[in-house]
């Protein structure tokens, strides 16, 4: 019968069955019609195993997540690299503004968004600056610090799709 068969495994007959379904306690006779009897044939589960991560891989993803900082000498101003790579972006020549290298697609980009409807969900776009680098001058956006207003920013920063580039 199904009962001994599942016994001789050292399983439960009943644990399928307890909370699928009410089965009356005073039934003298089968609920169960022959096709579910054959479903209820012992089934062999495998052993699944689980690798533990590495502590190097904890660490590089630790390393990873973990926004970049950078103080400038001349301001003192607390720089949280949230996007692009680093050296891309400058503290603004004023309050609440950022510099970020100038590509020309993407001013045209922050141009066309500065008179759409997704205007109030992207930094100001406040024109371009010519910048001294030291090894010669380099255009620069001049962007709305979104952190500005903030002590201690936490940022999450989503991509959807596979370009994360303009």
């Amino acid at each position: 019968s199904a009962t001994s068969s599942w016994s001789s495994w050292g399983l439960d007959p009943d644990y399928g069955l307890r909370h699928q379904r009410k089965i009356s306690d005073c039934s003298t006779c089968s609920t169960l019609s022959g096709e579910e009897e054959d479903l209820l044939q012992p089934v062999i589960l495998q052993q699944v195993v689980l690798k533990k991560p590495s502590g190097w891989r904890k660490l590089r993803n630790i390393v990873q997540w973990t926004p970049f900082f950078q103080t400038y000498k001349k301001q003192r101003y607390p720089w949280v690299q949230l996007a692009g790579h680093q050296g891309n972006f400058k503290a603004g020549p004023e309050p609440g503004t950022i510099l970020k290298k100038l590509c020309p697609k993407e001013q045209l980009c922050f141009q066309i968004l500065m008179k759409d409807i997704l205007r109030p969900y992207v930094p100001e776009y406040k024109g371009h600056v010519t910048c001294d680098d030291g090894d010669g001058s380099s255009m620069y956006l001049q962007l709305q610090d979104l952190l500005g207003d903030f002590t201690n920013p936490c940022v999450m920063d989503c991509k959807i799709g596979v370009r994360t580039y303009l």
